[in-house]
Formats: structure tokens, C-alpha cells, sequence
């Protein structure tokens, strides 16, 4: 079950980050301030010998993501 999360979260990253230059929710330095992000915390958790810890930091940038592009929380409603 943890693949699935883990693979769900790194999905939903990519689509978001589509998601936001596709209906301009988010400029091009937001997005590379993302993609940075998602890189630099990559290969410092692998120099750390803590990749188990991505995901969790993949699903912290998703809620950031879903707050910016859909301008706060997402109504279930």
C-alpha cells in the first residue's frame, strides 16, 4: 500500500505542476521553484541514505501545490 501512496503522490505532483501551465495558475519561476525543490530534496535524501523520506516530502509539496493553484483548500462538496 505504501507503493501506491508513493506513486499516487508523484503522479499528482507532475499533474499539478501541468495543471498550473496549462490554466496559468502559477508563473514559470513558481514552477521551477518546485521542480528545484523536488530535484534538491532527490538527491539530498539519496546522499543521506534517507530516500524512504521522499514521499513524504512529495506529498508536503503536493498540499502546497493544491493550495496555490486551486487557491486554497479543494471543496469535497
Amino acid at each position: 500500500m505504501l507503493t501506491i501512496g508513493t506513486w499516487m503522490a508523484l503522479l499528482l505532483f507532475w499533474v499539478l505542476l501541468v495543471w498550473s501551465w496549462v490554466f496559468e495558475e502559477m508563473g514559470h519561476l513558481g514552477r521551477a521553484v518546485f521542480v528545484a525543490l523536488w530535484v534538491a530534496s532527490n538527491m539530498a535524501l539519496r546522499a543521506w541514505n534517507a530516500s524512504d523520506l521522499f514521499p513524504s516530502i512529495v506529498a508536503v509539496l503536493d498540499v502546497i501545490l493544491v493550495l496555490i493553484v486551486f487557491k486554497g483548500d479543494v471543496p469535497l462538496t
